[in-house]
């Protein structure tokens, strides 16, 4: 699942945070993100080059180190591991429309697309998932008016089934449902509608025997790609996530329940820790399409770009060098955040700070003036703990970086640092 929010960065691509929802989706949410205890999902922690400087604080021991800018060394990435649920091996994938929809054809056709891809073949293969088991493409009723909730959706999708004398549904098939341009996706609990994107562009779920996901149209942002660009991007997203973490209890990065977050890796408390998570906002061009890179443990394992397939451009990233820092109430502390480079080169990129997710009731801060990076080079971030923060305050930053010309590269990456009060 990815739940993102936006950070404007000039010449650069919007940087996506993520934080805590339900089941597996692609989105947008907003900064400083509060929780009011543990992560549910993370896992052992890398680090990068250099220490912190200290005002008033000290590192947490037992974080690792991490490679040189120029040595892609084992430590520098998370590890994900399966958690012994299933996974939909071999993927069977329902591509369901509207009748009014005016993309029906293309979304089809990047449907019959996926068996054959070197996108699914590389993720098949590092998460045994074996060969594709077929495309199936159904058009349903029209849907109209501004949303949609998920109650509303499943029914949708089962009504769809019966249509096409589909039998009942599978633990191996997922149905994956388009929303027409102007059709938003709503929560049956809150009733809160996802205008514009402002929540998620995607997720998937299931309903007791239904596995399935949803993708919706959302506005044309500076990512490099357009709209019909960003569907197929979280199609791809959510086919990933569905195959490998279908009921969110295989391959996630983990943190085992009751666990401070400072016990696991900080990119387990900023993001949903599944495979497309990890790789938000990254970009393959295959087949006349636009698809999401996926987190591989095999490559993030090796120490270089985590994701998949792998990219001819270098993963640029700002680093640091734990997971985890202390700080006592009321001071602060300066960690050093260092560029890193795949390749060991790369040209200066964006780069900008904000607060991810921090424990309800506390209100962290960051001074960071960098607005640009480059491999090797080292500027302070310094996060501010508020005045009389209770022991077990805890903050999470994200630090992402983007190209300065996108063209067709990734358009961000990113990394995450955490700050706790002893």
């Amino acid at each position: 699942m990815r739940v993102a929010f936006v950070l404007s960065l000039v010449g650069a691509a919007p940087l996506a945070l993520g934080a805590a929802g339900a089941f597996g989706c692609s989105s947008s949410d907003s900064p400083a993100t509060a929780d009011s205890g543990a992560p549910d999902t993370g896992a052992s922690d890398g680090g990068a080059p250099d220490g912190a400087q200290q005002d008033g604080a000290q590192p947490d021991a037992g974080e690792g180190g991490a490679p040189d800018a120029q040595d892609a060394g084992p430590s520098i990435w998370p590890v994900i591991t399966n958690q012994g649920g299933m996974t939909m091996a071999p993927l069977k994938l329902v591509t369901i429309v509207a009748s009014n929809d005016a993309d029906a054809q293309q979304l089809f056709a990047f449907g019959d697309a996926v068996g054959a891809s070197r996108w699914w073949m590389d993720i098949a293969n590092d998460y045994n998932l074996g060969a594709f088991g077929g495309h199936t493409k159904w058009t349903g009723a029209a849907i109209t008016g501004a949303s949609i909730t998920d109650t509303q959706m499943a029914a949708y999708i089962r009504a769809t089934i019966a249509a096409n004398n589909g039998g009942a549904p599978d633990a191996r098939t997922l149905y994956l449902l388009y929303l027409p341009d102007g059709t938003n996706s709503a929560s049956s609990q809150t009733m809160e509608v996802n205008t514009d994107c402002a929540t998620s562009t995607g997720y998937h779920t299931w309903d007791n025997d239904l596995v399935w996901s949803v993708v919706e149209r959302c506005p044309v942002s500076t990512t490099g790609w357009t709209k019909f660009q960003g569907v197929t991007q979280t199609a791809a997203h959510e086919i990933a996530e569905a195959a490998t973490d279908p009921l969110v209890s295989t391959w996630f990065l983990t943190c085992p329940m009751g666990s401070n977050p400072w016990d696991c890796s900080p990119f387990a408390t900023g993001t949903q820790g599944e495979v497309g998570d990890l790789c938000p906002e990254t970009r393959w061009d295959e087949s006349g399409f636009v698809w999401s890179r996926i987190w591989s443990k095999g490559a993030a394992a090796a120490g270089g770009d985590p994701c998949v397939p792998r990219s001819s451009d270098p993963y640029e990233t700002a680093t640091t060098a734990m997971g985890w820092y202390t700080v006592a109430a009321g001071a602060s502390v300066t960690i050093p955040v260092t560029g890193w480079s795949s390749t060991g080169s790369a040209p200066d990129w964006n780069v900008r700070a904000a607060i991810a997710k921090q424990k309800m009731g506390t209100t962290f801060t960051i001074d960071f003036t960098a607005t640009t990076l480059a491999v090797g080079q080292s500027v302070d971030l310094k996060v501010n703990a508020p005045q009389g923060a209770p022991s077990g305050a805890w903050a999470v930053v994200q630090i992402d970086s983007a190209p300065t010309n996108i063209g067709t590269s990734d358009p961000q990456h990113q990394w995450f640092v955490g700050v706790r009060v002893p």
